[in-house]
């Protein structure tokens, strides 16, 4: 029983370690503030990009380039 405990109890912790929560703030495009989401993972940036794209271009959506964003039209996430 004791074993058991320990076990799940390891597992709420480590559940928590690794959750990501995202955190809402604006962000400022062509004179505009528009709301978003930062959230923090723990791959290397051109990875994480990578795999927004695909997942995004496999759903039908292709991305625009301006300012340095990509911007995707219409897209609830």
């Amino acid at each position: 029983m004791k074993h058991i405990f320990t076990f799940l109890f390891s597992l709420f912790i480590t559940g928590f370690a690794f959750a990501q929560t995202p955190m809402q703030t604006t962000v400022e495009y062509n004179g505009q503030k528009y709301p978003c989401y930062l959230v923090e993972y723990n791959l290397p940036p051109d990875e994480t990009e990578n795999v927004i794209k695909n997942k995004l271009k496999s759903e039908g959506y292709n991305a625009e380039k301006s300012k340095g964003f990509l911007v995707y039209r219409n897209v609830r996430l």
